[in-house]
């Protein structure tokens, strides 16, 4: 939800269950593609011990 607020993206399906639901994510809250990248990358990074070993 947070992330959410900070991104600028309103769409409800980030932050209302409800909202997610009916439009067809069976499991609820979607999170946003950017923070799923940005997640990925930082375990990636971490993994390397170099965060500028991933371009």
């Amino acid at each position: 939800m947070n992330y959410a607020g900070v991104s600028g993206d309103p769409n409800p399906i980030h932050w209302n269950d409800r909202a997610a639901k009916m439009t067809g994510f069976e499991h609820g809250i979607v999170a946003h593609g950017a923070l799923t990248i940005a997640l990925g990358a930082g375990f990636v990074t971490a993994w390397l011990k170099d965060p500028g070993a991933l371009l």
